[in-house]
């Protein structure tokens, strides 16, 4: 390493503390993780070497992450939740170990050491009292954190009532006993996989990875989302246990880890992956092999976890003001391939941001050939130091999952290469316009009538989960948009007027424009909600349309409806109770609205006061699997909706049927592991007497 001033640590501590806040207070980290890794070891480094320089700003020296400035109310931990030095070398690991000799006391244990898979999500405290759920909280600046016990109770694997079953049979239990675990909340990758494939189809900012995911849908006011996105608890550790004295030592919590885990997972947890070894040997070969078995695990393992396994020789080895003593996490190196910039792409989305992607010369990483990579924005480009055609760049893969760029070797950057900016929109040329947005620099096209924004907006409101227009994919609305035949969402309701000149367009067959117009006349018949979803107001998809049309009579009620009403519905938080609201105060979108009601659009509730009158699956939630043979999933869907039921994406312990049809898949695995009602195709239609 170079010489580092004084001054120079200084700078990075500011950029420190400034990748802390955005990684772990916002959710959207501005560099990836190693290059944050890299840059903390640094700073570690120069530290040791000069301590007379460390200031208390360091961002060595606190917890990151800080009690959100949301709505979430404040809640103190009773004990500090810290987190793990890093270490990233077998020397490290080797160097903790003879640092922190065991005594003899730890021989009274089975094994001296636990090793785990280190899991990246977002870490919480769960009480239970009486073997009842009472509070959930996030780790915040590990003294007080935010409250989201409503949220926990969606997320898969964390148990509302404990498994005391299988405790009462090693010992009686008393009327009065308290426990408080310590878990990681993680987005598994198939799920990351899809919710990002949905942000991308809605235009908005895609995850940087799982942990981010996870932790940006568990910090909302919404556990509708939540459990739609399909969250899992992880435990690892017992914080506090009273009332369990009477348990037999091989099941009796605060004994040591490896116990805990056990009784963690007799009272009906998911616990990580886990190794009992008694020396550097053992631990290093159980962090080789969680190294080698993690692309097979289904969430995002980056490091392993060793820990001393006894609890009384933890406490004697104690803590420092951030982190324990007795463990440490060793994170694993991702893949890196050196390639070079051969262009930087910017898409623009429905609602005009445009986010840059960059294509290099192609590489392989794990497994596949990579080209591209999403750069998010473009204080993401500034923090990388900006990206130019030429230029040098090391990329791995988030997650071994998305193409990343790691960073860019400016030193290698010739006079004449600049770097790009967003200056236009590329498909209609307006001046791109920068704003923050949640403390991310975000670029916009102002265009209302830009042809990729009206393209992306027609494509949302056709897409099966809005109006459900069959045979009206891109190519076909990007050619009505240039025939002039599609300008404003009430355009889509008159297309028959155009037919004639749709035959005489290249590609479009009479038959193919008779089944289209078809399916634009049935979409009149779709629900209220759905046209609320097709109006493309942020955070207002077809969750919060249902809700709305369940609260309201018709589109003129909501029309009127105040921030402070629409906050008031569980499912709406006050961003897009303030969106809805601004909206509607437009009163460009009431003559849409107008133009709507004339053209036919449904305008009036389905479902308003339905709690009354009572649906034949009211407060009941679906998830369907396999192809149906009678119906479309979607037209079963429908039928669910329709009377009084939920479809859910994802199975969890709260889903209350499974409906499975031919070659269903590991849905089927998943709802006998969580106890869930898997109904046939026959007793499906029994229950709705059809």
């Amino acid at each position: 390493m170079e010489q580092v001033t004084q001054e120079q640590l200084y700078e990075w501590y500011d950029l420190g503390n400034r990748y802390g806040h955005y990684y772990h207070d916002l959710d959207s980290p501005l560099v990836p993780d190693e290059v944050y890794d890299e840059l903390m070891q640094k700073i570690k480094k120069i530290e040791a070497e000069h301590p007379e320089w460390v200031r208390d700003d360091s961002p060595t020296k606190h917890v990151s992450g800080t009690a959100s400035k949301n709505t979430l109310g404040k809640v103190p931990h009773p004990e500090q939740m810290q987190s793990l030095d890093d270490k990233f070398s077998f020397e490290e690991v080797e160097k903790w170990y003879n640092n922190y000799p065991l005594t003899n006391d730890a021989d009274k244990i089975s094994k001296k050491y636990d090793v785990e898979a280190k899991i990246d999500g977002l870490s919480v405290a769960l009480e239970y009292v009486n073997g009842k759920f009472v509070q959930g909280s996030t780790r915040g600046d590990g003294w007080i954190g935010e409250d989201v016990t409503e949220n926990l109770r969606r997320v898969k694997g964390i148990p509302m009532d404990l498994n005391q079953t299988e405790l009462a049979k090693l010992a009686p239990l008393p009327l009065s006993h308290v426990l408080r675990v310590r878990a990681e909340v993680v987005m598994y990758n198939e799920d990351f996989e899809r919710v990002n494939k949905e942000r991308e189809e809605n235009d908005e900012v895609l995850y940087a990875n799982p942990r981010n995911a996870a932790a940006g849908t568990l910090r909302v006011l919404d556990p509708d989302l939540v459990e739609k996105r399909g969250l899992t608890g992880i435990a690892f550790s017992v914080l506090h246990a009273e009332g369990f004295g009477e348990l037999a030592d091989e099941i009796r919590p605060g004994r040591d880890q490896l116990t805990d885990l056990k009784f963690l997972e007799k009272l009906g947890f998911i616990t990580v992956p886990h190794f009992a070894c008694d020396n550097l040997e053992e631990i290093w070969e159980a962090i080789e092999t969680i190294g080698a078995e993690r692309v097979s695990y289904p969430y995002w393992t980056d490091g392993a976890v060793v820990k001393v396994n006894s609890i009384a020789e933890q406490n004697r080895i104690g803590v420092t003001t951030k982190f324990p003593r007795w463990g440490i996490a060793y994170k694993y190196k991702s893949e890196e391939k050196t390639t070079k910039v051969t262009q930087v792409i910017v898409q623009t989305g429905r609602t005009g941001v445009l986010t840059p992607k960059v294509e290099f010369e192609p590489v392989e990483l794990g497994g596949s050939i990579v080209r591209y990579a999403t750069l998010h924005n473009p204080g993401h480009m500034k923090a990388l130091g900006g990206i130019a055609i030429g230029d040098e760049i090391d990329v791995s893969k988030a997650a071994e999952i998305i193409p990343q760029v790691l960073r860019v070797h400016i030193e290698k950057r010739r006079p004449e290469m600049q770097p790009f900016e967003i200056t236009t929109c590329p498909s209609c040329g307006a001046k791109a316009v920068t704003i923050i947005k949640d403390e991310i620099e975000v670029a916009y096209c102002p265009n209302m009538n830009c042809p990729a924004q009206k393209n992306r907006y027609f494509q949302f409101v056709a897409s099966r989960d809005v109006l459900d227009i069959m045979g009206m994919g891109p190519a076909v609305v990007n050619t009505f948009i240039q025939q002039g035949f599609l300008n404003e969402l009430p355009d889509i309701y008159k297309l028959s007027q155009y037919r004639s000149q749709m035959i005489e367009l290249p590609g479009l067959g009479e038959k193919a424009i008779d089944k289209l117009l078809a399916a634009i006349e049935r979409c009149k018949e779709q629900p209220l909600h759905r046209v609320i979803t097709s109006f493309g107001i942020q955070g207002c998809g077809n969750h919060v349309g249902k809700i709305l049309e369940n609260t309201y009579p018709d589109m003129e009620a909501i029309t009127h409806a105040t921030e402070e009403e629409l906050i008031m519905l569980e499912g709406i938080g006050d961003i897009t109770a303030k969106a809805i609201v601004e909206y509607f105060n437009k009163e460009e979108n009431l003559k849409l609205l107008a133009e709507l009601k004339n053209v036919g659009a449904t305008m009036t509730s389905a479902t308003y006061g339905r709690e009354q009158k009572g649906g034949k699956l009211d407060g009941l939630s679906f998830v369907l699997t396999g192809t149906l043979t009678a119906m479309t999933r979607n037209d079963a869907k429908k039928l669910i909706e329709e009377n009084g039921g939920t479809v859910l994406s994802a199975i969890s312990k709260n889903t209350d049927y499974l409906v499975a049809g031919e070659k269903a898949g590991s849905k089927l695995t998943k709802a006998a592991n969580l106890g869930v009602k898997v109904l046939t195709e026959t007793e499906f239609h029994n229950m709705l007497g059809i």
